[in-house]
């Protein structure tokens, strides 16, 4: 890994949690971790953030491959579960003409998240963690759901939602209950357009605007950030929409798995270390983008995140 700066998270002892699926993205020809919180708790850790993932893996071969990850890549594993009936999270990552969608199974490890242990470890820890980050995806299941609900209740720290859709593993009463628990919401705009006709809050000639400022004021979310691909993003907060301009990084190999988990760590990160906002999407963006640039959703070669490490932090 990296060698690293130290950033506000680390230095008081206050971790970020990651709730969710671990497991195995499979690509053709190749088989390599993967889940939305794992790739956000990569990228914080290389800046410096003590970030701890709250998963459950198989008591199997696949379990041990993944398990032997997290140290290098600097993910505090201490939170993380091992299951002996369920097997360790895989899911497919199938790439079209339109880019690329994932094909999961249902009842794997992460989806058995068990709050009894859970709650004994984190009464363990210095400080409280400062911020819990989660999806819907390991919702699907209620046990991990019943997990992730005790332990929102018995925390006092922000909350950032990144819905992560992954059809058909939608429901709407999941996506109610997430928004409602969430002080930032991160999704892109096809997300925004399908939440809001599951929700019931979309209206003939609605904008993708009209629709997110629904949304959060229905919901109360502090800031609802909206990805968009290659077209940039923008953020509503404070009543105001800010605008980021999208950003293109050469290179060869790459593909857009993790982007968003990319944009989202940053902005993260951002909150962490109080940059303005308008700065922190502009970043998160640029980082994106340089995923985009490479192969898959964490960065293999060493000196990736040094560049930015360099540049952005104090």
């Amino acid at each position: 890994m990296d060698s690293l700066q130290t950033a506000p998270s680390e230095a008081t002892g206050h971790p970020v949690l990651l709730f969710g699926e671990y497991l195995a993205d499979v690509f053709p020809g190749r088989r390599v971790p993967g889940g939305a919180p794992f790739n956000v708790a990569c990228h914080l850790a290389a800046f410096g953030v003590r970030a701890m993932l709250v998963s459950r893996l198989g008591q199997d071969a696949l379990g041990d491959e993944l398990r032997s990850t997290l140290p290098h890549n600097g993910v505090d594993a201490h939170l993380l579960q091992v299951d002996s009936r369920h097997g360790s999270g895989q899911v497919d990552v199938v790439f079209t003409n339109n880019g690329h969608r994932f094909e999961i199974p249902p009842d794997q490890a992460f989806d058995h998240i068990d709050m009894l242990p859970l709650s004994r470890q984190l009464s363990d820890l210095p400080t409280p963690p400062e911020l819990i980050y989660f999806g819907t995806l390991a919702q699907r299941n209620p046990v991990s759901r019943a997990a992730l609900s005790s332990l929102l209740n018995n925390s006092g720290a922000l909350r950032f939602v990144d819905l992560n859709l992954r059809p058909p593993w939608v429901d709407s009463a999941i996506l109610q209950q997430s928004l409602a628990a969430a002080d930032i919401v991160k999704l892109s705009e096809e997300e925004l357009l399908i939440t809001s006709s599951r929700l019931k809050l979309a209206r003939t000639g609605d904008t993708p605007e009209a629709l997110a400022r629904r949304l959060q004021q229905q919901y109360n979310v502090r800031q609802l950030v909206v990805t968009c691909g290659a077209h940039g993003a923008w953020c509503i907060a404070n009543q105001q929409i800010l605008q980021v301009a999208p950003v293109t990084i050469s290179g060869s190999a790459g593909d857009t798995v993790g982007a968003g988990d990319a944009f989202a760590a940053i902005c993260i990160l951002g909150h962490l270390l109080s940059w303005p906002l308008p700065q922190t999407l502009r970043r998160a963006a640029t980082f994106a983008a340089a995923i985009c640039s490479i192969p898959g959703a964490v960065p293999g070669q060493p000196g990736f995140h040094q560049q930015f490490q360099q540049e952005w932090l104090p």
